[in-house]
């Protein structure tokens, strides 16, 4: 059977809403020591995007253009990297950040074509990832946890391990938080924007001075 638009929506939504969770978590427990779940989550949400595609009669040509483009790249950077680093394989982190990020464009890309998500899905996902990014930020910063990217204890990042992927995320988030406030002045998107924008100013990069200034 299909599946219809008020199954998969909700879904989705709590599946990409919860990513700043999963990834401080995720950061908690590469800080000590611990085996990283980040991958794995990502890895059971794209299962749960193929199950959905699958389940309504399969993978259409975008999709399928995108994964052979992707697996193509993949290999040769991989072969290019082993001649270049003398047969050692360096970091595989990169791979298969840019495997998930285009197959998940995709595959929502997918949903969308067959009217399983709108706009209004993409919509409440960066809401509601915006709420909780400010609120794994600003908690534990509050508390006096958490750590910084450079010394004297400037660049704060809480939980969060990596340190570049963190500043694009805030910026993307800041920007939509500026576009909701454009859409509709009031309390509560003037409080979400300041506090996000509270976030890029902690973690003190150029990048995020840049995009707040910009904004």
């Amino acid at each position: 059977p299909t599946i219809r638009s008020s199954t998969l929506a909700p879904l989705i939504i709590f599946l990409f809403s919860i990513l700043p969770v999963v990834d401080s978590l995720n950061g908690i427990l590469i800080t000590r020591g611990l085996p990283s779940i980040g991958t794995l989550y990502k890895v059971f949400v794209l299962g749960v995007l193929f199950v959905f595609m699958l389940r309504q009669g399969g993978a259409p040509g975008p999709v399928i253009l995108c994964c052979l483009c992707v697996i193509v790249y993949m290999a040769a950077s991989i072969s290019i990297n082993l001649c270049l680093f003398s047969g050692k394989l360096i970091n595989t982190d990169f791979p298969i950040k840019l495997l998930f990020n285009v197959l998940t464009l995709a595959l929502l890309y997918n949903c969308y074509r067959q009217k399983l998500i709108d706009g209004n899905t993409i919509y409440t996902i960066f809401n509601i990832s915006t709420w909780l990014m400010i609120f794994m930020i600003l908690v534990p910063y509050a508390l006096g946890l958490g750590k910084t990217i450079y010394s004297g204890g400037i660049g704060y990042k809480g939980f969060f391990y990596s340190n570049n992927e963190l500043s694009v995320a805030l910026i993307i988030l800041f920007y939509f938080s500026l576009y909701r406030l454009a859409r509709k002045l009031g309390i509560t998107q003037i409080i979400q924007l300041g506090a996000i924008a509270v976030c890029v100013l902690l973690l003190n990069t150029k990048s995020g001075m840049a995009a707040c200034l910009a904004g």
